[in-house]
Parts: structure tokens; C-alpha cells; sequence
């Protein structure tokens, strides 16, 4: 029976990390910032109220980890694979999520102010309270995502596909939405006064039928 992984002697800030195997270690409270990360394993490691600020973790697999609470202000996770990942209350500030795979994970009031986004794959992810002001989501999959109560203001949702995902309550305000695909998507008590979401609106791509 595979063994997690002890915690290496080598973790600490500006470790060098890339590639290795960290499947379910626990890494809680680990100083990380800094650190290379890049293409490592880390499905199901803990790393709640981690400090990793600016740490490398492209292409870094975390899925299903545990990243309540930590700290990746402006952390590279291009092209990672965070499916069903917990980051409740997670600061990914300016973080780089260009291209990665956040389907089914746990977003919950998160910070994710003028990160980025672009490509993302968001699929039944929970963003309800999440804070993505200035967020860039241009090309992201967020069908059936929970955006309830999200704060979206001055986020750029271009070309993004929001189909039957769920946005009462969310704060549009400013949103960019030009070739959004709203189709089926829930906007109970949303302002629908601002130009380019009644564009959007008026668009909507009929749904597949069968």
C-alpha cells in the first residue's frame, strides 16, 4: 500500500521542488514562498494556510488538495490541474490560472482580484462570494459553476461560457461580456441595466436540443 510521503527536509522558501512526487503529503502551514513547484505532484496533499506567494506550480498536479486558507498572491498555476480542489477562502491575487483546471472545485469566498483566468476550466466549480474584481476570464469554461453572490466588478468575460451556471445576486458592475454564452444562466437579482450584459442577453445561443 503506497505510503504518503514525510514532509522533505528541503521545504522552506525558494525550494526547489520540481517534478517531485508530494502525493497526500502534508504540508500545512508550509513556508513555500518563492518556491519551484513546477510539474510536481500534489493530489491530495495538504496545504492549508500554506504561505506559497509567488511560487511556481505550473503544470503542478493538486488535485483534490487542500488549500483552505493559503496564501498564492500572484503564484504561477498555468496549465495546473486543480479539479475538485478545496481553496475556500484562498488568496490567489493577481495569480496566473491561464489554462488550469479548476472543474469541480471549491471556490468559496476566494480572492481571486485581477487574476488570471484566461482558458480556465471552471465546470461546476463553487464561487459563491468569490471576489474576481478585474479578474480576466476570456475563453473560460464556467457551465453549471455557483457564481452566487460572486463580485465580478470590472471582470472581462469574453467569449467566456457561463451556460446554466448560476449568478443571483452576483455584482456585473463594469463586467465586460462581449460573446459571452449566458444560455440558461440564473441571474435572480443581478442589474441587468449595464450595456453589454443586455447585449449579451439578447444573444443567447439556444439550447441543444436532445
Amino acid at each position: 500500500m503506497r505510503q504518503p510521503p514525510q514532509r522533505p527536509n528541503d521545504i522552506g522558501p525558494a525550494a526547489s521542488l520540481e517534478g517531485r512526487d508530494l502525493h497526500g503529503a502534508d504540508l500545512h502551514q508550509a513556508d513555500l514562498r518563492f518556491a519551484n513547484l513546477e510539474a510536481a505532484n500534489l493530489s491530495g496533499a495538504n496545504l492549508s494556510e500554506a504561505a506559497l506567494d509567488q511560487a511556481n506550480l505550473q503544470r503542478a498536479n493538486l488535485t483534490q488538495a487542500d488549500l483552505r486558507h493559503a496564501n498564492l498572491r500572484r503564484a504561477r498555476l498555468d496549465a495546473a490541474c486543480l479539479e475538485g480542489a478545496d481553496l475556500q477562502r484562498v488568496n490567489l491575487e493577481g495569480a496566473d490560472l491561464s489554462g488550469a483546471n479548476l472543474s469541480r472545485a471549491k471556490l468559496r469566498a476566494a480572492y481571486l482580484g485581477y487574476a488570471n483566468l484566461v482558458g480556465a476550466k471552471l465546470v461546476h466549480a463553487c464561487l459563491h462570494g468569490a471576489t474576481l474584481l478585474g479578474a480576466c476570464l476570456r475563453y473560460a469554461r464556467l457551465t453549471h459553476g455557483n457564481l452566487r453572490e460572486a463580485d465580478l466588478r470590472g471582470a472581462d468575460l469574453h467569449e467566456a461560457d457561463l451556460g446554466e451556471s448560476d449568478l443571483t445576486q452576483a455584482d456585473v458592475r463594469g463586467v465586460h461580456w462581449e460573446g459571452a454564452n449566458l444560455t440558461e444562466a440564473r441571474l435572480d437579482g443581478v442589474s441587468q441595466g449595464e450595456p453589454e450584459l443586455w447585449k449579451a442577453l439578447a444573444h443567447r445561443r439556444p439550447k441543444p436540443q436532445g
